[in-house]
């Protein structure tokens, strides 16, 4: 080895073919760069295989050009990965294709990135693809973008996911569309963001459904709104519900129409609600009643205001009833009224109380019968005071009973007279006792008669003092008797002297003792005497002194004897003078021992001679002694004999001396012997 390596390069140049031959592995590796370098092509070629293989790396990198291009596909075989990696760009540039083709796929994985970024398109395309699946992500890093255009769609099948994941994204970039659809789809699978973010729209409009849907959730996020607008429609369908879910809301918001349409009712509930919140109206208008049926909850929730607003009679219809009870009250406000009437009755039946409450005074009014119907209780609780006020007469009257029931005091006090009066008999004896109270004089005054009736008698006794103050007659008249009987003491005090006077005497009969003793005193005077003598003896006997003594003299004599009778001592002491002296003889007699001798003393002063001859004997000797010293002599001179004989001693005793002075013999003699010893010595000297 060390005479080879002392060998001139002329005398290399000079060895023949078959001593190059003869040249032992060692012997050529001996050789110096010089010498090896003076080798001509035939010397070269002529080399055993087993020698080139013993080259040293630099004798490898010391050939030029030509030498590398003229060795044979075998000795190009031969070559060690050493010796690979060692050549240089220049040297690499230069391998014919066959010799390219003659690389096994671990001497291609040798080469330097410089060696393979500096091969020709020709010496690309010639590589075998499964040398192209043996480069290194490095080597494919390196690639540019001419070569990569160039690589034929054998080759780009043949590639790796590293490998694809490796390409620049100038070289993806540079990716014909065929060489694109070529890709497999793991492959498309394995690409980086920023590697798909490079695609023109024109690149991402070719890719396949199974390439489209082989796209990672990180790649799909990384789509332009220029790439996501350009994807056909088979492209959107292609996606799967997380890829979908991973589109940008700019992506989203992005989709034309006829991609939204396109979309997948599992791809469309997959959507965030940002993203939903990111649809614009065109969008919302736009998407399919399936796709409206798909929508959950919280993407019904999501949108936005304006696509509610704009979404149509047959969208909003087909929104599942769990999910429009999801609507924000901002949104349902956005309904117009047209939308509002649109709902189905299980729709309106679902909507929560906050939708409800949320609903405008226009929304409300446009609501059919059928919706009003449709409302829950609860429901019709949560309308706000100004909606119910909206209500009209044919939405109010198709309410049901217990809805009616159901409203809020504050709601039952917004209601006009008008739709007061045009509530049916049975919603009107469904109200509670609370919503009763709750209603104001003006309401009250509105009912109809018919109406009136209806109220049972518990209703009845829950209108206010004003309200029943504000009752019309023919309102009060149209009352039933048990309700009246029903009226607290504090409402028949209320009573009007015009509504008293119209009481029918049925409803007179019907009043109990403590509702007789809380009529007013005006209302009393004001009683007819039909009505008065139609009171029954037992509320006649309630009456307080006040109310008696407010009667009229009229009155008082119509009163029957049942009821004089039935009068207290207190209400006998509190009759004027007037009321006694207008006393029939016959209510004289029906007075009560105890009631002549609770008559005050002016009231028996103010008796006339008939009244008094009528007084039985019993109630004669029941008088008071002062009541007997009241007497004028004219009443003195006309009792009667046996009246004169009831006198008991005491009586006889408290007679004036004008008195005495007055009786008749007759009188006199009628005095029993007892009584007469009673005299006083005034007395008889007057005599």
């Amino acid at each position: 080895t060390a005479v080879i390596a002392a060998l001139t390069t002329d005398q290399v140049s000079k060895l023949t073919t078959n001593q190059i031959v003869a040249l032992s592995s060692n012997g050529v590796a001996a050789l110096t760069t010089a010498g090896v370098v003076a080798l001509s092509t035939n010397q070269l070629v002529a080399m055993e295989t087993a020698d080139v293989a013993a080259l040293k790396t630099s004798q490898i990198g010391a050939l030029s050009t030509n030498q590398v291009s003229k060795l044979t596909t075998d000795q190009v075989a031969a070559l060690t990965t050493a010796q690979i990696g060692a050549l240089s760009t220049d040297q690499v540039s230069k391998l014919t294709t066959d010799q390219i083709v003659a690389l096994t796929s671990v001497q291609v994985g040798a080469l330097s990135t410089a060696g393979v970024a500096a091969l020709s398109t020709n010496q690309l395309v010639a590589m075998e693809t499964a040398d192209v699946a043996a480069l290194k992500t490095s080597q494919i890093g390196a690639l540019t973008t001419t070569q990569v255009s160039k690589l034929t769609t054998d080759q780009i099948v043949a590639l790796t996911t590293a490998q694809a994941a490796a390409l620049s994204t100038a070289g993806v970039a540079a990716l014909t569309t065929n060489q694109l659809v070529a890709m497999e789809s793991a492959d498309i699978g394995a690409l980086k963001s920023t590697q798909v973010a490079a695609l023109t729209t024109n690149q991402v409009t070719s890719l396949t459904t199974d390439q489209v849907a082989a796209l990672s959730s990180g790649v799909i996020a990384a789509l332009t709104t220029d790439q996501v607008s350009k994807l056909t429609t088979n492209q959107i369908v292609a996606l799967s519900s997380s890829g979908v879910g991973a589109l940008t809301t700019a992506g989203v918001a992005a989709l034309s129409t006829n991609q939204l349409a396109a979309m997948e009712t599992g791809d469309v509930a997959a959507l965030k609600t940002s993203q939903i919140g990111a649809l614009t109206t065109a969008q919302a208008s736009n998407l399919t009643t399936d796709q409206i049926v798909a929508l959950t909850s919280a993407q019904v929730g999501a949108l936005s205001t304006a696509d509610v607003a704009a979404l149509t009679t047959n969208q909003l219809v087909a929104i599942e009833t769990a999910d429009l009870s999801a609507l924000k009250s901002t949104q349902v406000a956005a309904l117009t009224t047209n939308q509002v009437t649109s709902l189905t009755t299980d729709q309106v039946g679902a909507l929560s109380t906050a939708v409800i409450a949320a609903l405008t005074t226009d929304q409300v009014s446009k609501l059919t019968t059928n919706q009003i119907v449709a409302l829950s209780s609860t429901g019709v609780a949560a309308l706000t005071t100004a909606g119910v006020a909206a209500l009209s007469t044919n939405q109010l009257v198709a309410m049901e009973t217990g809805d009616v029931a159901a409203l809020k005091t504050s709601q039952i006090g917004a209601l006009s007279t008008t739709q007061v009066s045009k509530l049916t008999t049975d919603q009107v004896a469904a109200l509670t006792t609370a919503q009763i109270g709750a209603m104001s004089t003006d309401q009250v005054s509105k009912l109809t008669t018919d109406q009136i009736v209806a109220l049972t008698s518990v209703q009845v006794g829950a209108l206010s003092t004003a309200g029943v103050a504000a009752l019309s007659t023919n309102q009060l008249v149209a009352m039933e008797t048990a309700d009246v009987a029903a009226l607290k003491t504090s409402q028949i005090g209320a009573l009007t002297t015009t509504q008293v006077s119209k009481l029918t005497t049925d409803q007179i009969v019907a009043l109990t003792t403590a509702q007789a003793a809380a009529l007013s005193t005006a209302g009393v005077a004001a009683l007819t005497t039909n009505q008065l003598v139609a009171m029954e003896s037992a509320d006649i006997g309630a009456l307080k002194s006040t109310q008696v003594a407010a009667l009229t003299t009229n009155q008082v004599t119509s009163l029957t004897t049942d009821q004089v009778a039935a009068l207290t001592s207190g209400v006998i002491a509190a009759l004027t003078t007037d009321q006694v002296s207008k006393l029939t003889t016959n209510q004289i007699v029906a007075l009560s021992s105890s009631g002549v001798g609770a008559l005050t003393t002016a009231g028996v002063a103010a008796l006339s001679t008939n009244q008094l001859a009528a007084m039985e004997t019993g109630d004669v000797a029941a008088l008071k002694t002062s009541q007997i010293g009241a007497l004028t002599t004219a009443q003195a001179s006309n009792l009667t004999t046996d009246q004169i004989v009831a006198l008991t001693s005491a009586q006889v005793g408290a007679l004036s001396t004008a008195d005495v002075a007055a009786l008749t013999t007759n009188q006199l003699v009628a005095i029993e012997t007892a009584d007469l010893s009673a005299l006083k010595s005034t007395q008889v000297a007057a005599l």
